[in-house]
């Protein structure tokens, strides 16, 4: 009895510690399954500032949601119902002033759209100064390669990388400037500036993409979306006067769509009040 039972305490042990190698290993394979990869990739420092923002957001109320035709559009009709009801207040044996106090509406309302239509560029600069007014823009390194996306947040480099597999990645667009890559309905905002790139080329860069275009919606603008030079320079922050919350959310409004770019800074002067 006493031999069975030192030999069962035996295979416990051994099955424990054959358990704790098979882990050690797997962790090691993880943090080292980037370095090993051999296969073309091309790593980016990609910052989240004025011109990125601008151009992305322009994209979205261009080409996605159509904003300057369907603003103009309601305009028109605002000016023809303004014309029918002022028509009719007046046409009628008696003045029909409530007609005619609609009509006046309607053409202030088609007076807005149409205002709107011609001016939603200057909207968005002066969104985007009083955003970047008051925080400094995100910063991310981003690893591009055949099998997945890595996103590594520019504050803490040397944390382990977030992995998307390209499965994720719904869909493709492209303007002269940038690429937009979908991980969902949430866009990466890949810059062509070969200045961006810390390793690989933007051949290599093109390459990939070109390879996952052929599986993915995809979508190409040829037009220039913004054609007056941007001249916003961003303030400079001091980390211990910076006023600015952790995990802040940059959210563009796009078909339920979201631009999601966490910002984390240590603020020094609340942690030593706290403590």
């Amino acid at each position: 009895m006493e031999e069975n039972k030192e030999k069962l305490q035996e295979n416990i042990e051994e099955n424990e510690n054959n358990q704790n190698d098979n882990e050690v290993v797997s962790v090691d394979e993880t943090k080292e399954e980037h370095v090993k990869y051999t296969g073309k990739k091309v790593k980016m420092f990609i910052r989240y500032d004025f011109k990125a923002m601008k151009y992305y957001q322009k994209y979205v109320l261009v080409y996605r949601r159509k904003f300057p035709i369907v603003y103009f559009i309601l305009g028109l009709l605002s000016f023809v119902f303004a014309a029918y009801e002022i028509y009719q207040g007046f046409a009628s044996e008696d003045i029909n002033t409530f007609g005619i106090i609609i009509g006046a509406l309607f053409v202030f309302m088609g007076a807005y759209f149409i205002y709107s239509t011609f001016a939603f560029d200057s909207t968005i600069d002066k969104r985007l100064m009083q955003m970047f007014n008051h925080r400094k823009p995100a910063e991310q390194f981003v690893e591009i390669r055949d099998d997945k996306i890595l996103l590594t947040p520019a504050d803490k480099p040397d944390d382990e990388p977030f992995p998307y597999d390209w499965v994720y990645v719904t869909e493709i667009h492209e303007i002269p400037e940038y690429f937009y890559v979908y991980i969902g309905k949430t866009p990466l905002i890949i810059p062509k500036d070969p200045n961006c790139i810390t390793e690989g080329t933007y051949e290599d860069l093109d390459a990939i993409l070109d390879d996952k275009i052929k599986t993915k919606k995809y979508k190409k603008i040829t037009k220039e979306l913004v054609k007056k030079p941007i001249t916003y320079v961003h303030p400079e922050f001091d980390p211990d006067d910076a006023d600015e919350v952790q995990n802040e959310t940059i959210e563009v409004n796009n078909e339920n769509e979201t631009v999601e770019v966490k910002q984390e800074q240590e603020n020094n002067d609340t942690e030593n009040k706290q403590e």
